[in-house]
């Protein structure tokens, strides 16, 4: 038996010379910590939303900020946008804003026509859109994995093998 696990077991006091059992013999050190039962800001309060329920449930962050809903929509406002699926689910801003913003943004825009709740998520994604780039400003490197093996086939062909077919 190694020295770690021998003291994983047992207390030892330097100054006494005396050996007692860990706590893991008399205590159950595995039970999950009691869930608070409310929340100080609202960040917070979607937190425990999202580590609770998995999802944004305004009830229960009402619940955990010990206001009525349409408070609780109006505190929470910023840090979640309406789902491009079902404007009544609600989506965390790290989410909406992130992954592939232009496409977002086009449906946003098409949903906002029709549903003005989706105005504010069609400003934030404006916001975070990355500024376009031209071709001379993009390095690419034969080989990189994001470019298919077919046109660095072509390019190599076009670029390195003459016309008639032959090299010189």
């Amino acid at each position: 038996m190694g020295w770690a696990l021998v003291s994983a077991l047992e207390i030892f006091d330097d100054d006494t010379g005396q050996v007692r059992k860990a706590p893991v013999f008399s205590t159950n050190l595995l039970t999950a910590a009691e869930p608070r039962p409310t929340a100080d800001t609202p960040e917070e309060a979607l937190a425990m939303s999202l580590d609770r329920a998995g999802r944004v449930d305004i009830d229960l962050i009402a619940q955990l900020l010990e206001v009525p809903v349409d408070d609780a929509r109006a505190l929470i406002h910023g840090l979640v946008y309406p789902s491009l699926d079902d404007p009544d689910q609600l989506v965390p801003t790290v989410t909406a804003l992130s992954g592939n913003v232009r496409q977002k943004l086009h449906d946003a825009t098409h949903a906002a026509r029709t549903n003005p709740i989706y105005n504010d998520y069609v400003a934030a994604l404006r916001e975070v859109i990355p500024p376009d780039r031209s071709a001379e400003e993009i390095k690419a490197r034969p080989g990189a994995p994001w470019i298919p093996a077919q046109l660095v086939a072509k390019f190599a062909e076009e670029t390195f093998v003459p016309n008639d077919g032959e090299w010189k």
